[in-house]
C-alpha cells in the first residue's frame, strides 16, 4: 500500500465510530509512512476526541511524527483528564523543542502526585531543565516523587 493509499485508510478508520478503530489509529507507528499533513490531520482530530482513551493512546504514542509532535503533545499535557496528562509525563519521546515547557509544567501539578512520579522517572528530560526540575522534585512532600529523582539516571549530572 502506498502512502496515499495508507493516509486514506488512516483518515477513514480514525472517524470510525467505535472507539477501538480509533485508539488503534492513535497508537499506530505507521503515521510516519504517510504525508506530514495527513499525519497532523488525523493526530490533531483524535488528541481532540471525544474519548479519553483515545486521547491516551495518543499521548502513549511514542512515534509521533516529529513535525506535529510538540504541537500535539502540548495540547494534551493540558487535557482535562489527568491519565492524559500522565501518560504525556512519561512520553519518552517527547521533542526537545517543547519537552522542557511540557515537563516543567507537569512537574508544577500540585494537585497531581502522580504527574509529579510520572515526570521525576521520565529517562529522558532535557539536560536544560533537568536540573531545574530535579530540585524541585527532590524536595517534594512524596516520598514516591522524591524516590523517582533518585533512581533517574540523569539525576547524577545534576549533584
Amino acid at each position: 500500500m502506498d502512502a496515499d493509499e495508507l493516509c486514506r485508510k488512516l483518515t477513514e478508520y480514525s472517524k470510525y465510530e467505535n472507539v477501538n478503530v480509533r485508539r488503534a489509529v492513535a497508537g499506530s507507528n505507521n503515521l510516519h509512512n504517510i504525508p506530514e499533513e495527513c499525519a497532523y490531520e488525523i493526530l490533531s482530530r483524535l488528541s481532540e476526541d471525544d474519548d479519553e482513551g483515545v486521547r491516551w493512546d495518543v499521548a502513549r504514542n511514542e512515534d509521533i511524527p516529529e513535525h506535529c509532535a510538540c504541537e500535539i503533545l502540548t495540547r494534551l499535557s493540558n487535557d482535562d483528564a489527568w491519565g492524559v496528562r500522565l501518560v504525556v509525563a512519561g512520553n519518552k519521546s517527547i521533542p526537545e523543542d517543547c519537552a522542557c515547557d511540557i515537563l516543567t509544567k507537569l512537574s508544577r501539578d500540585k494537585k497531581n502526585v502522580y504527574l509529579r512520579r510520572e515526570v521525576a522517572r521520565n529517562p529522558n528530560i532535557p539536560k536544560d531543565c533537568a536540573c531545574d526540575i530535579f530540585t524541585r522534585l527532590s524536595e517534594d512532600d512524596d516520598e514516591y516523587v522524591r524516590e523517582g529523582v533518585a533512581r533517574n539516571p540523569l539525576y547524577a549530572k545534576c549533584r
